[in-house]
C-alpha cells in the first residue's frame, strides 16, 4: 500500500491490522473510524473476506483447484455447526455451470429475453 492507494475522501472500509499499519506510517493522513452498526457487520466482513478469496481463486490455475478451495473454505464454514441447513452444499466436482434461466414447459421456447447488463 502506497499513499497513492488513499485519495482524500469518504471511505467505508474495514479497519484490518494492514490497514492500521499503512496508516501508521502515513502520519500525515488523517483518518476517522466509526463503529461498525451489528446489522451490517456480516456484509461488511464478508466483503472483506471476498476480496482474499477472489485473488486466492484467481491464484489458482485450474477449475478443479478452484473447486477444491471452494469446497475446503465451505467445509470449514460447515464444520462451525451454525450452518446446518446449508450443511453439504458443495459445488460439484466437475465444471459448475451457471443457471440462467427457469421457464415453465407450458411456453413455446425456452429463451426469455436477456437484459444487456448482467444480473450480478
Amino acid at each position: 500500500m502506497s499513499s497513492g492507494n488513499f485519495l482524500p475522501g469518504i471511505y467505508e472500509q474495514v479497519q484490518s491490522k494492514r490497514l492500521e499499519s499503512f496508516l501508521e506510517a502515513h502520519p500525515e493522513l488523517r483518518s476517522i473510524f466509526s463503529k461498525i452498526d451489528p446489522e451490517e457487520e456480516p456484509s461488511k466482513y464478508s466483503a472483506f473476506v471476498s476480496r482474499f478469496v477472489e485473488a486466492a481463486l484467481r491464484q489458482k490455475t485450474s477449475t478443479a483447484d478452484r473447486l477444491a478451495l471452494c469446497n475446503e473454505l465451505l467445509e470449514k464454514i460447515f464444520s462451525l455447526g451454525e450452518m446446518q441447513h446449508a450443511s453439504g452444499d458443495f459445488l460439484p466436482s466437475s465444471e459448475p455451470k451457471l443457471l440462467t434461466e427457469i421457464t415453465p414447459t407450458y411456453l413455446a421456447k425456452p429463451g426469455l429475453p436477456r437484459p444487456l447488463t448482467p444480473l450480478a
